[in-house]
């Protein structure tokens, strides 16, 4: 839009100067011009040089009533995009505003649940040291509530084995194919024969083979949460059995797609999957 402006003051600039030059030679000059001729023949031509003259301003003024029209409708369409990105402005500010309210909600509600879990942990250990005065056997009460739970563990739990990440959580573009992949889970390459570890103790919920996935195991570490290890191979564990952290629960074995060895591996809680990295210490 610019450079059609530029265009359409250079135009009314040469316009302004033909219009003077027209208003100098206007009048006599012009029949002056004409009649000055010396023969029919010169008369023609000096007609036909002011016929050119003519069609040149012609088209020049018709050009700038062009550009002039073009201008002012791209004005009003760039109007109109300011008008609709301030609409949009208005509706992110909107939405901000909403989220940091939201925010500050559930910053409340959190601490809340802080003071709250505070309380019952200094009410518990004021139980139990009256327990200990009184030589009252709790039987192990005390360590099974104070025993932290699999959520509590986020950003560090262990890895399940010690290998390189070459697949991430999320959205992957294919190499070898335009399509955006989901990917719920992580791949760990490494050496085949390598063990997998438990990530958290738990009780082993399925052992079996899936489509796509080879031999998979799932531990259940309770509140509905499960962690998932697939292409693996001796497994050491059966469905049923108590594991506890860092136990071995197989060997590495090769991925069913392309030969490469690794672990698939997957943390979810209920059905929902949850990127690894961020619940993993050292990945």
């Amino acid at each position: 839009m610019e450079d059609l402006d530029l265009k359409s003051r250079q135009q009314r600039t040469l316009l302004a100067e033909r219009l003077r030059a027209m208003y100098k030679l206007g009048g006599p000059s012009i029949a002056r011009f004409l009649f000055s001729s010396s023969s029919s023949a010169s008369l023609e031509r000096n007609l036909k040089i002011l016929g050119v003259v003519a069609a040149r301003d012609l088209e020049l003024i018709k050009n700038y009533s062009r550009d002039l029209k073009d201008l002012e409708s791209k004005r009003k369409t760039l109007a109109q995009r300011l008008d609709s990105m301030k609409t949009v402005e208005q509706k992110i500010a909107a939405q901000e505003k909403a989220l940091r309210k939201e925010q500050d909600l559930k910053g409340k509600l959190l601490d809340g649940i802080r003071k709250n879990k505070l309380f019952a942990i200094n009410k518990i250990n004021g139980l139990r040291e009256k327990s200990l005065q009184y030589n009252i056997d709790d039987a192990g009460l005390f360590d099974l509530l104070f025993k932290p739970s699999f959520a509590d563990q986020k950003g560090e739990l262990s890895a399940p084995l010690e290998g390189v990440i070459t697949r991430k959580f999320g959205l992957m573009k294919g190499q070898d194919h335009p399509y955006t992949l989901t990917h719920k889970g992580i791949f760990i390459s490494a050496a085949k024969g390598s063990n997998i570890k438990a990530v958290f103790e738990g009780k082993v919920s399925y052992v079996g083979t899936l489509p796509g996935f080879g031999t998979t195991l799932i531990v259940d570490h309770g509140d509905h949460y499960y962690s998932v290890y697939s292409h693996a191979q001796e497994v050491k564990v059966n469905t049923g059995d108590e594991v506890t952290g860092s136990q071995v629960l197989a060997q590495v074995g090769e991925a069913p797609q392309d030969g490469s060895s690794g672990l698939y591996f997957e943390i979810r809680h209920f059905s929902e999957p949850y990127d690894p990295q961020q619940w993993m210490k050292g990945l």
